[in-house]
């Protein structure tokens, strides 16, 4: 049996959460760039989009950022969401694999500067593998940080047995709304959604 830790034991423990600032800060708080994160939303709601640019913000915490293009592939409408939100700015720091297994990811991150967050787009590609897919990129590789996007369901949850399982074992849950990004975490931030599209935002609430 392991020795229990005292109260003083983990205030001695030394943790490295990211300096978020600005905006970013506001909606994440001050997170760790490890474990799993999950982004999920209906269909044009601004998933890709916010993926993107949170990929983008983090560049300046990490060395690289692979965004596994799955859904999209590499496509006119993939390029598109790039050129939109200026992916060109970080250069070599965002990196994108095309349709990549889960074989072929843990292959990527066995080697030496590889990315130290991955983003996968979407879950469904690793459905018939099942949740263990994903506990084991994170227990072998318990440095890196991968964000997985899923799809909605009619509920307003992840879409399927797989979605719903991420969400319980998610660090950090995103759900992305109306070009927002709604974050729920356990260290917080101010709770205010993130905005992803500005104009979409206040067009829809002048409308409204």
């Amino acid at each position: 049996m392991k020795r229990a830790l005292t109260t003083n034991n983990i205030l001695a423990m030394r943790f490295y959460p990211a300096a978020f600032d600005g905006e970013w800060k506001k909606s994440f708080g001050t997170p760790e760039l490890h474990g799993l994160w999950l982004v999920y939303g209906a269909s044009f709601n601004g998933k890709t989009s916010f993926c993107l640019q949170l990929a983008k913000y983090l560049t300046k915490f990490v060395n690289r950022v692979l965004f596994n293009s799955i859904e999209m592939g590499n496509s006119y409408p993939y390029q598109l969401a790039l050129i939109r939100n200026n992916m060109v700015e970080v250069g070599h720091k965002f990196l994108t694999a095309v349709k990549e297994s889960p074989q072929e990811i843990a292959a990527r991150l066995a080697k030496k500067q590889s990315p130290d967050v991955v983003i996968i787009d979407s879950y469904k590609y690793f459905e018939r593998r099942r949740m263990e897919v994903y506990k084991r990129l994170v227990d072998d590789f318990p440095e890196k940080l991968f964000i997985i996007i899923a799809h909605e369901d009619k509920q307003g949850m992840p879409d399927g047995a797989l979605g719903k399982e991420l969400y319980g074992f998610a660090d950090v849950k995103i759900r992305v709304s109306g070009r927002q990004a709604f974050v729920n975490s356990r260290i917080g931030g101010s709770y205010e959604p993130f905005i992803i599209d500005e104009e979409f935002v206040e067009t829809a609430n002048a409308e409204f």
